[in-house]
């Protein structure tokens, strides 16, 4: 097992879902681009699920 301190995979996911985030948004504004329903939560706030995410991964550490 590789011996990563926590906060280095906390930040390291961190950075990834700020990038997804950015990716979403890019996404959005792009002439006729539609997010899929699978990227976002039931509320239709992409934020609340890449916290929730987080959340889930947070519980396996």
């Amino acid at each position: 097992m590789y011996n990563i301190p926590h906060e280095t995979i906390i930040n390291n996911f961190k950075e990834i879902a700020d990038k997804y985030q950015e990716l979403i948004m890019h996404l959005m504004q792009g002439k006729g681009s539609i997010i899929p329903q699978n990227l976002m939560s039931p509320f239709g706030d992409q934020k609340s699920l890449a916290f929730r995410r987080r959340e889930d991964i947070m519980k396996l550490l």
